[in-house]
């Protein structure tokens, strides 16, 4: 086994590299269904919850009744935005109430049931009558912040531009405009510049085999004890403390079914559950089916970028300016945090270059919320950066294996991390590592330059060629050491 970047690797330093293959320790209990899932427990007296869903992505409650349904038998409470808090909301910043009279997608819960069965629910939920004011929607981030577009929460965010920030993890304050250098004079610089939008659309859902779900139980005040199938018991508690006011949340997890990144934060199950539990005072179960998962869930973010990326001669990214649109749906949880990674992230693959203007919009939309997925920001904002990377290489016919070597981070490097602070690597290199996968690859016998086939068919009619790509590490976070100062964040 090779090691590459630590001269001092040694094999019985590490509890499981270079060891033998070291068996799962819950395998035996996955394979022969003995392990607990969410959907496998139960409490005394647990009622199910289940919501009534809005048709329209954008919609206001003239008139509600609900009445037939609260006289079904089996049926134990059914609230509406009359019977909640509006206070209290979700998202951060704080902004959209649990249940609230504007509805802000197709999905968006009208009213929740909580009942005996699963199938009393839903048949309570066919009896409530419901009024619709439908509203102008704005499905399209670019669309969202143009003067005179659909607002979604006017007397918070003009344009639909979040308030930028996220205090569990930006603790010296709201990092989301990295400012380094002077961008004019480095492409005064460059010998290479490609400028264009690019976007990466918003994705479904990951649809985890497991689909979502929580059961919670109300102790007393606002105390309530959560069981729940997220992959993350601590980002559940944070981005659900701060709905209710004051509330405290003990959660329990589970096995989880899959969730590829995607069961984090929770929120609507949680704190439907929650306010459930509060009305009926026995403890409420919020599972979803998959159709919700797939419509109603947290999607990858929507990314729309233009942005500017120069080079030098010898191909080492000397500017960059960009503009980061983000779309979060309706409603914004951690969504500031995968800002933050996704602009650490983009220093790590161009970390030489000494000067950069990358801002950074997040906006919302009349659609399902978005929000964590594998790549956590990362993913999205470098997949739009690295195209535009490679139409500068292509300007130069520039080999993008060497280009990724060059600019690649690695030992001494400063960049600074979503926490706004900047952090400097040690022990670090990747260039080894990338010139070991070209050789494996055979890339220098393959790669004939930028848009010259490897191979053509002898009658012309098919061609084969090569390409490379390259994204950061998610574990190099930890390989860095934090610096003896931290940066200002910037300010508008």
């Amino acid at each position: 086994m090779k090691h590459f970047g630590n001269e001092n690797y040694k094999p019985e330093n590490y509890r499981y590299i270079g060891k033998v293959n070291v068996p799962r320790k819950d395998a035996r209990e996955i394979v022969t269904g003995k392990c607990a899932f969410l959907d496998d427990f139960t409490l005394p007296r647990m009622l199910i919850g289940r919501a009534l869903r809005s048709p329209h992505a954008h919609a206001r409650i003239v008139h509600i009744d609900v009445e037939k349904a609260k006289k079904v038998e089996g049926v134990a409470a059914v609230l509406t935005y009359k019977d909640v808090d509006q206070s209290w909301k979700m998202g951060w910043p704080p902004m959209k109430p649990i249940l609230g009279q504007e509805l802000m997608y197709v999905g968006d819960p009208v009213a929740l049931i909580a009942a005996e069965t699963r199938e009393i629910a839903d048949a309570a939920a066919e009896l409530i009558e419901v009024e619709y004011e439908v509203l102008p929607s704005v499905l399209d981030g670019m669309e969202a912040v143009k003067d005179g577009a659909p607002q979604l929460y006017p007397d918070q965010f003009k344009n639909n531009i979040v308030t930028p920030g996220y205090p569990p993890f930006q603790k010296d304050g709201p990092f989301w405009h990295l400012v380094k250098g002077d961008v004019d004079k480095g492409f005064e610089e460059c010998a290479y510049i490609a400028e264009d939008t690019v976007e990466f659309s918003k994705m479904a859902a990951p649809a985890a085999p497991e689909a979502l779900g929580a059961i919670v139980r109300w102790e007393s005040g606002n105390d309530f004890t959560v069981w729940c199938d997220t992959q993350s018991g601590y980002i559940c508690k944070i981005t659900n403390s701060s709905v209710i006011t004051d509330c405290n949340l003990d959660i329990h997890t589970f096995n989880v079914g899959g969730s590829y990144g995607n069961k984090q934060s929770q929120v609507p199950q949680v704190m439907s559950a929650a306010v459930l539990a509060m009305k009926t005072g026995r403890p409420v179960k919020v599972f979803q089916t998959k159709q919700e998962q797939m419509c109603c869930f947290e999607t990858r973010l929507g990314s729309q970028v233009h942005a500017r990326i120069g080079m030098d001669k010898d191909g080492v990214v000397k500017a960059v300016k960009a503009e980061w649109l983000v779309d979060t749906g309706c409603m914004s949880n951690a969504t500031q945090g995968q800002i933050g990674v996704g602009i650490g992230g983009a220093q790590l693959v161009m970390c030489k270059c000494p000067n950069w203007d990358l801002d950074t919009s997040l906006v919302v939309t009349n659609k399902q919320p978005a929000g964590i997925v594998r790549g956590y920001g990362g993913q999205e904002l470098n997949s739009c950066l690295s195209l535009l990377m490679g139409r500068t290489m292509r300007e130069g016919n520039l080999d993008p294996v060497e280009v990724f070597k060059k600019n690649y981070v690695g030992e001494g490097d400063i960049y600074t991390w979503r926490d706004g602070r900047q952090w400097q690597v040690h022990s670090v290199t990747y260039v080894k590592a990338i010139e070991e996968a070209a050789e494996q690859f055979h890339w220098k016998d393959k790669w004939k330059g930028w848009g010259v086939p490897t191979w053509t068919s002898p009658d012309g009619k098919k061609v084969h060629g090569v390409g490379v790509g390259i994204i950061r590490s998610p574990l190099l976070r930890k390989a860095g050491r934090k610096l003896p100062f931290a940066a200002s964040p910037l300010r508008r």
